[in-house]
This record gives structure tokens, sequence and C-alpha cells, in this order.
């Protein structure tokens, strides 16, 4: 059985690394800066913070990642609105090359509250595949993101993007 091991390497990137001699992608970004989701129409979610990026997997002038390595993945996002009314409905899409790839989550919100999108899907990736993540919202207006949350004094993003090569 492969061990798997997390750790840091001396550029202080993150790696996860099976024992042999290939480590892994694996990418997280999230936002700093809130966005605004038109209602009705899906937008292609920004990220203005990388939290790790072991091998250039993120692309920011186009808010994409793009795969360098062969595989299947584990692709996670979210995206959280605040104070959101009651009978709000919100997607959260993976587009792969372009094309909607997976819905992660479809959701019903309460009245008053942050209300989030979450989901996660394994997918089977090729060299060059470019993923974005695709926020939708139908409220009676624009909304913004929600940036983070206090969490035992620890900041969590609560909109943001990660994969994660698995095999």
């Amino acid at each position: 059985m492969a061990k798997l091991l997390v750790g840091s390497t001396v550029n202080g990137n993150l790696i996860w690394h099976d024992g042999g001699t290939s480590d892994r992608e694996m990418t997280m970004v999230y936002q700093n800066i809130s966005q605004s989701i038109t209602t009705g129409a899906f937008t292609q979610m920004t990220f203005d913070t990388v939290k790790f990026d072991n091998i250039g997997t993120w692309v920011s002038s186009n808010n994409s990642m793009t795969i360098k390595k062969g595989g299947i993945y584990i692709i996670d996002g979210m995206v959280s609105w605040q104070n959101v009314t009651s009978g709000t409905r919100g997607v959260l899409e993976v587009r792969k090359n372009g094309v909607s790839a997976r819905w992660l989550d479809q959701s019903l919100a309460g009245s008053a509250k942050t209300f989030s999108v979450t989901g996660i899907v394994m997918m089977q990736l090729a060299v060059g595949d470019v993923i974005t993540l695709w926020g939708f919202q139908d409220t009676s207006g624009s909304m913004g993101t929600q940036l983070q949350a206090d969490q035992n004094s620890v900041n969590m993003p609560l909109t943001y993007f990660s994969i994660a090569k698995i095999a």
C-alpha cells in the first residue's frame, strides 16, 4: 500500500507525494474580494488569492485550472452569499473545456442568512483540460459573494475552488 505524504517543499508550495517520484497536482484558490453574481445567469467565478498551487495549475488571467498531468482528480468548490432572501436557488457548476461537466450542488435558501452551494466530484482529466467553476443564483437582483467566516479564530474561505490529482 502506497503512503501519501503531505508537506512543504523548499519553496513553500504544498505537495502531495505518494512515495514515488511524481508529485501530484494540488491547487486551491479563494476569494478575498467579493464578486457580484447576476441573478438568473451562470457567472464564471473569479478568485484572487492562491492558497497553494504546487505545479502551476492555476491560470489567474482566465480564472481556470489547466491540467498538467492526466489522471483522476477530485474537484471541490463552494460559493456563499450573505443575507439571502427566501426561495432563492443557487447552483454550482464545473465546466471542462468550456462545457458543463457537472453540477456540484443545487440548493434552496432560507431567509436572511448565509447561503452556500458546495460540492465535490471525481473526474477523469487529460493534459491540457481547462477546468472552471461557475455560480448561479436567482434572487431579484445581483448579490455579492461572502468571503470568510471566523471558525474558532481561524478565517475559513467561504468561496473557493480546489483540485487534487488522486490517481
